[in-house]
This record gives structure tokens, sequence and C-alpha cells, in this order.
């Protein structure tokens, strides 16, 4: 278009324009060539890279430059762990944990560089360090798991320290361990209203119920756990209805001998449940609304849990898988496409590192959907039960979303709400970290096109500025030739 239909525009001051533009984009493209080449990614790539020694000096670069790094340092002690310079490793691990940075996991660290070295007593006195600090069987998976300590596996001091950390161990952890058994229930007037299955599973961590009425034809499953964060009791229950939000999750604690739970209290109607032991082999189990702010209470469940006799008094652990005969008519959501949007991931599946099909699978994960289609229940376990982890996910109709509550064998727990779009499920939430403080985490779960499925985890502390990867992984269908050849 000619200049002279642009009003005081001469040529030359479009021309001036177009170099200045022109200059602008240039200098915005190598800021953004400079950004993708900064040290940081070029160590990390290096790192991905396995390329050690290059990396090391990439990572020492980087630590120089911003000794607040703490990944750097983490990066770059397992550089030095790996070529064998232990007291560079020990110094590297030991400033990211002085940095707050993945603290026990560098603890840990350290203590592998020590062990590799074959310093016993240092890497032991290390260890101790992790035990005092009250959190260690958030790392215990970790120490099993690494290799510098397969030698100690004998050693009694090694296994006093493995069962100082042992997750789920304090009395607050059992005190609803009356419940767990394979019960008869039974209404007050002695009639027969329902089995239920109570198991006590993730290395003790979580009890979870498996209930069905007299006639077969309600099903239903509960997570119990206590979570040492806010230092209360937690139950999510969900049933083959498909209605998620028919049982709000509730919350509480063992007072005056009485497991009690309540929904949240800006709730109309307030419910509470109640567990406590009549007598040996008898729990009683009521369950109570208030719609006054509790200043009155209407009963409206009460039964009594009768131990079958073939039971011991304690139940021993067993799966949570609960199959369900019905006729897939029968239930709501075995034909609704809003419940089987997620099904690309029910299988059984290898889980490895993503972009390395060629590594060993140490972990496995069942992918099952239970309650008549209205759950998919996960069962992820580390070979040699290092680590166990479950999560009930359910799409809830009153929200339109997906919903992940997550439950592990280090006593910890956490929930996510997301959606699934163009086979990707998105999931995000905030959740509280062992120091009190909260991180968004996100999972997303990539349907791919070779029939696996990639699983990647998120963390941000920032208020989502900055997410940090801290889990990645291909899931490979065990009957595949990836799995097979492996």
């Amino acid at each position: 278009m000619p200049a002279s239909e642009y009003p005081g525009m001469s040529p030359v001051h479009s021309l001036s324009k177009i170099l200045i533009l022109a200059l602008a984009f240039f200098c915005l493209r190598s800021q953004v060539i400079a950004q993708q080449s900064s040290p940081q990614s070029v160590a990390d790539e290096l790192f991905a890279h396995s390329n050690r020694e290059k990396a090391a000096q990439a990572y020492s670069e980087v630590t120089a430059s911003d000794p607040k790094n703490g990944l750097a340092w983490q990066n770059l002690g397992e550089c030095y762990l790996q070529l064998r310079q232990f007291e560079r490793a020990v110094h590297a691990f030991a400033a990211a944990s002085n940095l707050d940075f993945r603290p026990l996991v560098n603890k840990v660290n350290v203590a592998r560089a020590y062990a590799e070295k074959g310093d016993r007593d240092q890497a032991f006195k290390t260890l101790n360090e992790v035990v005092a600090s009250g959190q260690g069987g958030r790392v215990r998976p970790f120490i099993l798991s690494s290799t510098e300590f397969t030698k100690y596996r004998d050693d009694l001091q090694f296994k006093s320290i493995l069962d100082a950390i042992a997750p789920c161990k304090s009395p607050e952890f059992r005190q609803f361990d009356f419940w767990v058994g394979d019960w008869e229930v039974q209404d007050p007037a002695g009639n027969v209203v329902g089995q239920n299955l109570v198991t006590l599973e993730q290395d003790g961590c979580l009890i979870i119920e498996h209930w069905k009425d007299a006639g077969g034809v309600q099903t239903g499953s509960s997570f119990n756990y206590y979570d040492i964060r806010d230092n209360k009791w937690h139950q999510l229950y969900l049933d083959n209805s498909g209605n998620a939000g028919a049982f709000p999750a509730m919350t509480g604690n063992l007072t005056g001998g009485k497991m009690v739970l309540l929904t949240e209290e800006k709730s109309t109607p307030l419910y509470r449940w109640s567990w406590y032991t009549l007598a040996p082999d008898r729990v009683r189990q009521m369950a109570e609304q208030s719609s006054d702010g509790q200043k009155t209470w209407q009963n409206f469940w009460d039964s009594v849990y009768v131990r079958k006799p073939s039971q011991p008094a304690k139940a021993a652990e067993t799966s949570a898988k609960q199959p369900d005969q019905k006729d897939a008519a029968m239930h709501p959501c075995e034909h609704d496409p809003r419940y089987r949007a997620f099904d690309f991931w029910v299988g059984e599946w290898d889980v490895r590192p993503t972009g390395h099909p060629e590594a060993k699978a140490h972990q496995h994960s069942s992918i099952q959907r239970i309650l008549g289609g209205c759950v998919i229940f996960e069962d992820y376990a580390y070979e040699g039960g290092q680590y166990e982890g479950k999560s009930f996910n359910i799409f809830d109709v009153n929200s339109g979303k997906w919903h992940q509550t997550y439950v592990d064998s280090t006593g910890t727990s956490h929930e996510w709400d997301g959606e699934v779009r163009d086979n990707v499920m998105y999931y995000v939430g905030a959740n509280l970290t062992a120091e009190g403080g909260r991180s968004w985490d996100k999972i997303t779960y990539f349907k791919l096109d070779n029939g696996h499925v990639r699983h990647l985890s998120q963390r941000s502390k920032d208020g989502g500025k900055t997410w940090d990867t801290y889990f990645d992984a291909d899931y490979t269908p065990v009957n595949s030739a990836a799995s097979t050849h492996n």
C-alpha cells in the first residue's frame, strides 16, 4: 500500500520502522536463544545424557555464578558420586541440603557418598541425622532402593535405622485398628444388613473398607488414614452409584475411645460418623446429622459389626482389589462416557523412567475399574515392597471434575482435581508439605500412540511460577514386547 495513504509517514519513516522492528525481533530472538542455551540448560542436557564429567564441569560453573541453586548442587553431587569423587560429592550434596533443597533426600545422598567411599561410620551418622528429623519415613524407600547401601542389608545398625524410620508405627496410626477385620454387619434388631471386609494395607498406613449390602446391590470402598500434617484421621468413601458427592470427605480423631469423623462444618447438614468397641469382636458404627449448627443430632444409621468366626483378631493384609460380578447394566457408570474418559490408564503396567525403554522395570502399577466402573483404583508398587501407593480416581457429576486421592506407604496423602482433554488427564491440587507449608502439584497422564501412558508429576513452591519435575515415567503394558524384553 502506498506510503502516501498514511498521513505523516514518509518512505524513510516506513523504512526506519521496519529496521527498528527487525532489530527488535533479532534482539528478542537472540534472548530466546540465549535462554534456551543457558548454562543451567546445557548442564541439565549433559546430565540427562549421563555425560557426568562434562556435566560436573557445567554444574560447577552454574553453582559458582548462582551458589543458591539447590538443584545444580544436587546434580553436581550426583555427577561426582558417579565419578567416584566422594569428598566433592559430599560437599555438593551438603550444600543442596543446607539450602533446604530436598534436605532429607540430600542427607541420604551424603550418606550414599560416604557408603560408596567405604566410610560406614559417617554413612550411618548421616542416616541417624535423617532419623532424628522425625521425617525419615518419607525417604525410607529411597534408602532401600539405593545400591550404595546394599552391602549393609544384614548390618544390625543399618536394620535399626530402617526400623526407626519405618512409617506409620506411632500409636496414632494404630487408633483405628479395632475396625480391621472381616465383619457381618447387623442392625440393632440383629438383622444382617451387609458384609464389610476392612483391611490394613500400605505397611499399616492405610485402612481400606470393602462394603457390600445384604442384597449384593450396593457396594462401596473407603480410604481411611492418619495424616501427620494435620494430625487428623481422614475418610473418603465412594460407592457404585457414581455420585461422588453423596458421601463428603470426613476428618476427625479418636475421642474418648470413639473414632469420630465429621464433614466440613460449613456444610449443611453436618454429618458425624462414630465407631467404637462394644465388646471383643463387636464394633458399633453409627451416623448422625445436624442442621442447626450441632445443637441437635438425628440418627440415620446404626449398626453392630460382628467379627466372622473364621477370622483372627486382626485381619491379615489383603489386596484392595474388589471384583465386581454384577451385570454392567445394573451400574450407572458403565455406559456413561464421562466415567470412561480415563480408561486409557486402566491395565497392568511396568513402569520405567521416560526415555529409557531399555531400563529394567523395578515398578509395577495395576489400574482397575471397581465399584461397577464408577471408580478407577490404582495399586502401585516398587519391587521388594520398598514403596507402595494406592489411589481412588472418580468423576464427580456434581462438579464435572475428576478427583484423585492418593495414599502411600510413607504415611502421606495427596488430593487432586482435574479433567480429561484430548486423551490427556490434567490433575492439579494444593497439598500440605511436611514443613507445614503448601505446594502446588500437577500430574499429567498422556495417552501415547504406541499404547503406553506417560505419567508426569511436577511441583511448584512459588505459586506456579516455576515447576520441578519429581516423577516422569513411561507405563508399558505388561504383555508388550518392551516388557517381555526386560
